[in-house]
């Protein structure tokens, strides 16, 4: 019974232990690193950033991105998702038939690429 009350206290202060320094970091401004409602962490999305971007004047929206190439290629959205790293819209799409994987470039709203028969 002893040994179990030990081992029960040592699980106990390790619980505490994680718990504490987890909070501690959900509070810090790692950037990158937001704390939610319950202290849980998530790291910021390519979503984020382009929302950031966006309402900052550097990109136009996805909105702008998919009208763009729907005016050139019309057809049925499959995917569409951002690079923050290359600053581009990539938007795949399906077009008589074919699917299409187009790159936009997300300052100027130029189409930079069109890959045909991707997955």
């Amino acid at each position: 019974m002893k040994r179990q009350s030990t081992i029960f206290a040592a699980l106990l202060a390790l619980t505490c232990f994680v718990t504490s320094g987890s909070i501690a970091s959900a509070n810090d401004d790692s950037p990158g690193l937001l704390g939610g409602p319950f202290g849980s962490m998530y790291a910021r999305s390519d979503q984020d950033d382009a929302r950031d971007a966006v309402r900052s004047g550097q990109y136009i929206s996805m909105e702008q991105a998919l009208s763009t190439v729907r005016s050139r290629f019309p057809g049925r959205l499959l995917d569409a998702g951002f690079n923050r790293n290359a600053g581009i819209y990539n938007i795949k799409m399906l077009s008589e038939g074919e699917v299409l994987l187009v790159a936009v470039d997300a300052r100027s709203g130029s189409i930079m690429n069109v890959r045909r028969g991707g997955r």
